[in-house]
């Protein structure tokens, strides 16, 4: 599973209702919904990828990792990408 630190409220509804993934979400506002999920995009990230202006960094590091992405299933990065559908289509 992902962290669900600072989750947008739709996001934690729809993983709440894991018996079906296929229900539409709460309608949202594209700006307020897009501010919260990208205060959910930078908690998700690797602590070395987030610069201290809160910008990621762009620099590639052969050293780091990005296995905090490396989960699957519904709660896993699924979720981001359900989040970004939802945005998209707000």
């Amino acid at each position: 599973k992902l962290p669900i630190t600072s989750h947008p409220e739709e996001v934690t509804s729809w993983v709440r209702r894991s018996s079906s993934k296929k229900h539409k979400p709460l309608e949202i506002t594209a700006t307020d919904y897009g501010h919260r999920f990208y205060m959910w995009w930078t908690t998700l990230q690797p602590s070395w990828h987030v610069l201290p202006d809160g910008q990621f960094s762009k620099a590639i590091n052969s050293d780091k990792t990005w296995t905090v992405f490396q989960k699957g299933g519904s709660s896993g990065f699924y979720m981001v990408i359900m989040g970004l559908y939802w945005w998209v289509r707000a």
